[in-house]
């Protein structure tokens, strides 16, 4: 089966289209990657399967040109799907899951949208609201709608109109496949000049709405010479106003920030770390349900790390069932350094933290689990094609 996997941004953020692009590969599928050429680097090679084609279309610039780039690459993957005639097309998030749906129109490709991130209706503009209807007509034709997160998926189908429930897939990453350790995370710790006994790491992009600056201020509060590393993408000028507050609390030499890394040296600071965060505040729909869809908690199950998640209804949930770490207010450092030193301090519920997490990875929270009932959905869980089922809509 030729099968486009559709995005209109850099691919190489979402481990979840790589894994697919695999797992689809793997089921004897032909896989391309329809994407935007967004100019970005920094993460380094992402190993996509030899056998997919990765093709990036137009190009990242602002204002009214980011608009008429958009349109080129709805009329170019438009035409791939004449040319290429793909069985199936799944598109992610409203921006590639509408030039999805238009390449399906008129022609005999099968649907899917699979969903990252929520649009929030409320928040759209005049040309967002449309899109927002185009968004719902599509998945309402589609074959299947997947969403990481119960709470985004009933938000979702109740203001699409959906009859079937969307599927969920959580943001995990695959199992086998180990990361690779240089020790280039700990010489580059020696050649910065931090020194601790312990490392808690905080993955993802460095902006307001993530409990960054209460985690700098806990800090001053923790039990133990630790040190606290940000790794991730900056979000305008967020990332020099937190260097400035952690040199105003004199933790220069306890917070170290690094922007922009390869994923190379995420799985090299995972292995050296000992601790993980991922803590969110509910300032959008999104964060109010992203127990399934951030990425970095899934990178510290694989890696085995204790997490400290946020007093959110998800977090909570999967924390009371999976006994990986220890939920805080996102908004407290004294919450925060509570929860740091309830795993830290104690070195035998470190351990039982620890082995949670690798039986949570091992045993269902990875992306080989969550995306089977997928495969099997649309019948891909074999080489071939089948006949179409029934609309989600």
């Amino acid at each position: 089966m030729k099968i486009a996997l559709v995005i209109w941004t850099n691919p190489d953020y979402y481990t979840a289209v790589r894994d697919t692009a695999q797992l689809l590969v793997e089921h004897g599928h032909h896989v391309d990657i329809l994407c935007r050429n967004t100019g970005e680097t920094f993460m380094g090679a992402v190993d996509y399967p030899t056998q997919a084609r990765v093709t990036q279309l137009g190009q990242k610039r602002p204002g009214l040109r980011n608009y008429l780039d958009y349109l080129g690459y709805l009329a170019t993957v438009y035409r791939l799907n004449r040319r290429e005639r793909y069985n199936l097309i799944i598109g992610y998030d409203i921006f590639g899951f509408i030039a999805a749906y238009l390449m399906t129109i008129g022609k005999a490709s099968r649907l899917v949208y699979h969903n990252f991130d929520l649009s929030e209706k409320s928040s759209l503009g005049l040309l967002g609201r449309q899109l927002k209807r185009l968004e719902y007509a599509g998945a309402r034709r589609a074959e299947a709608v997947i969403f990481p997160t119960r709470g985004r998926a009933n938000l979702f189908r109740q203001e699409a109109g959906l009859r079937r429930a969307p599927l969920i897939a959580m943001n995990c990453l695959r199992t086998g496949g180990e990361s690779r350790h240089s020790g280039a995370f700990r010489r580059m710790l020696a050649e910065e000049g931090f020194q601790g006994d312990k490392i808690v790491v905080r993955l993802g992009s460095i902006g307001p709405g993530h409990g960054i600056e209460a985690t700098i201020r806990s800090v001053s509060r923790w039990n133990g010479n630790w040190l606290l590393v940000f790794m991730g993408v900056p979000i305008g000028n967020y990332l020099s106003s937190m260097q400035e507050l952690s040199r105003q609390l004199g933790l220069a030499r306890r917070v170290l920030f690094k922007p922009d890394v390869p994923y190379e040296l995420w799985d090299d600071c995972l292995h050296s770390a000992d601790v993980g965060l991922a803590l969110y505040e509910p300032v959008n729909v999104n964060h109010r349900a992203m127990a399934g869809a951030g990425q970095k908690m899934f990178f510290y199950l694989k890696a085995s790390l204790p997490i400290v998640v946020p007093r959110l209804p998800d977090f909570l949930d999967m924390v009371g069932k999976y006994r990986f770490g220890v939920a805080a207010d996102a908004a407290s450092p004294g919450s925060i350094a509570d929860a740091v030193n309830a795993i830290l301090a104690n070195p035998m519920a470190y351990k039982t933290y620890a082995r949670a997490a690798r039986n949570a990875f091992v045993n269902e929270l990875n992306f080989d689990n969550q995306f089977l009932p997928v495969l099997q959905r649309l019948g891909l869980d074999n080489a071939g094609t089948r006949p179409a089922a029934a609309t989600s809509g």
